[in-house]
């Protein structure tokens, strides 16, 4: 008797698998489905959650396993390194707190909490491949699509990482991919609430592990999306400047005016007015971003110009002042503060020279007008306010 399959039978079966790959190759649920059956299934097969106790669990998650464990046994986010060293910033915060709430739950470096999490990085790698699948969709095309979510879900060096490893690599690549393809979509989308989405998991991702932010501006590069890019050229001033806020001027005029956002004109506009106002120079940075926003919703390319400005600053307090004081009290910190201090001079001089006197003064009358101006602020004590009005209204009638 031929036990081999009819052509008839195997036409079939062939069309059966054929019609069920077309829908599973391009269904986000089976991709996630599967890429997590391959994962935990690795995880128990491989005994991969079996970790090694020596050296006091330290294989266990590393730095971040010892974090989780102090702060599950009530000693709060310390002790990085095993022996006790009290508060520490050596991690961003989300993933110790999570391997904290497994610890809390499943035991201290037990194996049920490693299998859990692990089980949990395999799902954060698992759903990875639909943002994935989405971008080469909407990039290339549907066939690289599926091309780069199966290669993905299948590779084992991807597997590797989640199945293995106790650490925020899984999670940070979901976040960058989710990021990036809601990145390429904002443009297509009405209203604050993708925005405010996308800002949310720009914090998430900052939290989870601050080497991400290092990609905004690549993604600011590669989406062109303007408020995207904004916010990476405020971002990036408000971090290199030094000194004062007179030095972030040139920063921000190759920033604004070299893409076309704005003119020499509007640029030293703004800045004189800014002058006028009470505060640090910074706030200059929301004049800019109303201007390069424009239309009735001005106002929030505003606020994201001088959240931007400010975000550099206040994070670098947040994460130095605890150190600052044992900083301050080394001598070629002092040395390096005093070299940028001088450096502050040459800055100062060049943002005088470029744009101000460049771009501001043309002829005799701007010479004689910011002259008179000089004469007023620094002989008669005129208040800046009153000098920048009174300038304003003479430019009305003699300059123009």
């Amino acid at each position: 008797m031929n036990s081999k399959p009819a052509p008839a039978d195997r036409e079939r079966a062939s069309t059966l698998f054929g019609n069920a790959w077309a829908h599973i190759r391009t269904s986000q649920f089976w991709m996630v489905a599967i890429a997590l059956f391959l994962r935990v299934g690795w995880i128990i097969a491989g005994h991969t959650y079996k970790f090694k106790s020596a050296d006091n669990n330290f294989g266990f998650g590393w730095e971040m396993g010892r974090i989780a464990a102090a702060i599950a046994s009530g000693h709060g986010f310390s002790n990085p390194f095993g022996v006790p060293t009290g508060p520490t910033a050596w991690e961003p915060p989300l993933y110790p707190y999570l391997i904290a709430g497994v610890f809390q739950i499943f035991g201290i470096y037990s194996r049920g909490s490693a299998f859990v999490l692990l089980t949990i990085n395999s799902i954060f790698s698992s759903l990875t491949s639909i943002p994935i699948f989405l971008i080469a969709r909407r990039i290339f095309s549907e066939k690289v699509a599926v091309g780069s979510a199966w290669t993905w879900i299948l590779l084992p060096y991807v597997m590797f990482w989640c199945t293995r490893w106790v650490w925020e690599t899984s999670l940070s690549a979901l976040l960058i991919a989710v990021i990036l393809w809601l990145a390429l979509t904002l443009e297509d989308r009405d209203g604050v609430t993708p925005w405010v989405c996308f800002g949310l998991l720009w914090g998430i991702a900052a939290l989870n592990s601050t080497a991400l932010l290092a990609f905004l501006p690549v993604l600011a590069r590669v989406t062109q999306v303007k408020p995207l890019a904004v916010f990476d050229s405020f971002y990036r001033a408000g971090s290199l400047v030094f000194g004062g806020g007179h030095v972030v001027l040139p920063l921000l005029r190759s920033e604004v005016v070299r893409p076309g956002w704005i003119g020499d004109d509007a640029f030293l506009a703004g800045y004189g007015a800014a002058q006028a106002l009470p505060g640090p120079l910074f706030t200059f940075a929301a004049y800019l971003g109303t201007v390069i926003q424009g239309g009735s919703h001005a106002w929030t390319g505003g606020l994201l110009a001088l959240f931007a400005i400010f975000l550099p600053g206040w994070l670098l307090v947040g994460g130095a002042y605890p150190f600052w004081h044992l900083i301050r009290g080394m001598a070629w910190a002092r040395a390096a503060l005093r070299g940028a201090d001088a450096a502050v001079v040459g800055l100062l001089l060049a943002a005088l020279y470029r744009p101000v006197c460049t771009e501001g003064i043309r002829d005799a009358r701007d010479v004689a007008a910011a002259l008179a101006a000089a004469f007023l602020l620094g002989k008669l004590r005129t208040p800046p306010w009153a000098v920048v009005l009174l300038m304003a209204a003479l430019g009305q009638w003699a300059l123009r």
